[in-house]
């Protein structure tokens, strides 16, 4: 009988040599980096430890009315569901023909956003997204904030994608397919790295995010046209051995 992959297999894992064989989200074995060990699936970014928001708007994890979305689970077990009760401003979920076939949620850059109640979280934050920015050079269309706006703003400004939180930096990041980035709000150690290179350093600024907002800025408005296939939050950066993992489970899930 295959076991649930925890925290504390995780981090036994990835500190061991040999080669891993983890579980993708379909259950099919798919192989890992030689420098992690084996260990038993189904395998999610909210099994890393600091996980505060784990989104992946699933069959199983969406609630509908009819077509459109008004809520996406959150997986952690923390209660950090992203909702959106005004059925107008729901965007539509699609079951598929995401990043390797995934589901995915699309809002339309016009007044559809979903966000979550108000929670504790601080930075230094570190989210993983897996998102199609929308393809034209928007001047402040934001792909996700904090709860209140600027807290943890992510927006495309002409070719730069820029994250935002009281002081801001970014970098060109082609929009016209999906793409992972990953974002460390964390002051002037603030980066962004995708699959398309990294930012390097700059000053994000030092608000925190006290929450989410997908598609808009935390007190609506600056909507962007993005499709969303996963969100995970962090409380704390992930580096090392943890970060080797999520990059590559992102890569797999997604072929991205």
């Amino acid at each position: 009988r295959r076991l649930r992959t925890t925290r504390s297999m995780i981090a036994v894992a990835a500190t061991l040599a040999g080669t891993a064989h983890l579980l993708d989200m379909d259950d099919a074995i798919v192989s890992g980096p030689a420098s992690l060990a084996g260990t038993t699936a189904p395998f999610r970014l909210h099994d890393l430890p600091n996980c505060v928001v784990s989104l992946r708007p699933r069959a199983n994890t969406v609630t509908l009315n009819v077509a459109d979305v008004a809520q996406v689970d959150d997986e952690t077990g923390l209660g950090h569901h992203v909702l959106q009760a005004t059925a107008s401003l729901q965007p539509l979920w699609v079951a598929s023909g995401g990043p390797n076939g995934k589901s995915y949620v699309e809002v339309d850059g016009i007044d559809e956003f979903l966000k979550a109640a108000a929670f504790t979280w601080n930075q230094p934050e570190h989210v993983f997204v897996v998102v199609m920015p929308s393809a034209s050079n928007d001047t402040s269309g934001t792909l996700w904030d904090g709860n209140a706006t600027n807290g943890m703003r992510c927006y495309i400004s002409g070719i730069n994608t820029l994250l935002y939180a009281g002081a801001g930096g970014g970098m060109a990041l082609t929009k016209n397919g999906w793409r992972r980035i990953a974002a460390v709000y964390n002051g002037a150690s603030s980066q962004m790295y995708t699959d398309q290179g990294n930012s390097g350093a700059f000053n994000a600024g030092a608000n925190n995010s006290g929450g989410l907002t997908l598609g808009s800025v935390g007190g609506a408005g600056d909507y962007d046209d993005c499709r969303i296939s996963e969100f995970v939050g962090f409380s704390a950066e992930v580096t090392g051995n943890a970060l080797t993992l999520a990059n590559w489970y992102l890569a797999t899930e997604y072929s991205l």
